[in-house]
């Protein structure tokens, strides 16, 4: 058995802003990554495991047409900080979670432990 881990590709979201559970759109480029994405897979997969979010579920929806979406795959919740510019988070806070961030929580997010 063979296990691929693919990335959603770019959502429709100024840079440098911090997201997660945000169920952005897909960038303009999506058709053009996902076909790139598609030539490392083999023709068929048997399912694919989707997050519900647009942004991964239009994803696996080009790979496969056997999508199984679970909610527990959905992406980090950074709280306070989701959609807000990474430059203007409070740089105390910000240091503490990158020096630690699978175990420290975003100010009322999660952390990843």
């Amino acid at each position: 058995m063979e296990i691929y881990l693919i990335r959603h590709t770019i959502p429709k979201v100024a840079k440098g802003i911090c997201y997660g559970q945000t169920n952005l759109e897909t960038h303009h480029s999506f058709d053009a990554t996902a076909k790139l994405i598609r030539n490392y897979l083999p023709k068929r997969l048997d399912i694919v495991y989707s997050s519900p979010l647009v942004r991964c579920l239009k994803l696996a929806q080009t790979l496969s047409s056997s999508v199984v979406v679970d909610k527990r795959l959905i992406e980090m919740n950074f709280g306070d900080w989701e959609m807000k510019l990474w430059d203007e988070l409070p740089k105390d806070k910000l240091k503490q979670w990158m020096d630690d961030f699978v175990n420290v929580c975003v100010p009322d997010g999660e952390s990843f432990g």
